[in-house]
């Protein structure tokens, strides 16, 4: 994914911390919504795509690690890239982190070219996961389906890719983002088998 085309949401109580990185992300290029609390995090999160999300952890009212756990009940680790930004540096505060599903983490004061270079790594291994999983309950029984199909309420089947032994594949877009992905539907009767 090009930086031009993400779009990042970046969370932050701090007026100055939030304005001055949100600047310096869009004259590299992306696409940058910004929210001053947990709560706007969400509502935005809901409202529209997001490609990744720099989230504060020490904020009133909802913390940046409520706002993950909240985020991670919709939204896998793959699918919307989730940076801590905080002035939280204790070993124990980065496991907690991890452990409640970020997917990186960076100390203030930022350094920011390595921010971006982490933001595009995240990004880069976003766009090149292979697959993505989906819910058994949203396939049909016989493993079938057609353009057009909504599995998990959240991917459109675009075109079946192939079919082996084992399983058929499908391109499908992310209703969410609109980013492609591929869907691997194993063969009812293959995995009974097993």
């Amino acid at each position: 994914m090009s930086e031009v085309s993400a779009r990042l949401l970046v969370v932050d109580d701090n007026e100055d911390n939030r304005d001055m990185l949100a600047r310096r992300l869009e004259r590299r290029g992306f696409d940058v919504k910004t929210a001053d609390c947990g709560e706007a995090a969400l509502a935005l999160i809901d409202s529209m795509p997001f490609d990744l999300v720099l989230l504060d952890v020490m904020m009133p009212g909802m913390s940046g690690l409520e706002v993950l756990e909240q985020v991670r009940k919709t939204y896998p680790r793959a699918e919307l890239p989730i940076l801590m930004a905080t002035a939280k540096t204790s070993s124990e505060d980065v496991v907690e982190a991890l452990r409640l599903g970020a997917n990186d983490y960076v100390t203030k004061p930022i350094d920011f070219p390595v921010v971006v270079a982490r933001i595009q790594n995240h990004l880069q291994t976003r766009q090149q996961a292979p697959s993505i999983p989906v819910a058994a309950t949203s396939i049909p029984a016989d493993g079938r389906v057609a353009p057009g199909s909504v599995l998990d309420g959240r991917y459109e089947i675009v075109r079946m890719l192939g079919e082996g032994t084992f399983a058929v594949v499908y391109e499908a877009k992310q209703l969410s983002t609109g980013q492609r992905v591929a869907i691997k539907i194993l063969h009812t009767h293959r995995a009974a088998d097993n």
